[in-house]
């Protein structure tokens, strides 16, 4: 299985794969979901993914993120 790679940033990221701007329930910004399919790990906040969750040409969702700090 190939690698993914998540994270969620304050401004778009150039080389992502697929990504799309984040609103809160209420339509306030609240940044980029951004999501790469590689080995390597993109930018210093990604976290590991299911490679299936990234869909370049998918719908918009509602998505509620749970994405705890790093010790």
């Amino acid at each position: 299985m190939s690698r993914a790679w998540v994270a969620l940033l304050d401004e778009p990221a150039p080389a992502a794969d697929a990504q799309a701007p984040l609103t809160t329930f209420e339509g306030e910004p609240a940044g980029w979901l951004a999501a790469w399919l590689r080995r390597a790990k993109p930018v210093r906040e990604a976290r590991r993914a299911d490679p299936r969750l990234i869909d370049r040409d998918g719908e918009p969702a509602t998505l509620s993120v749970v994405w705890p700090e790093r010790a």
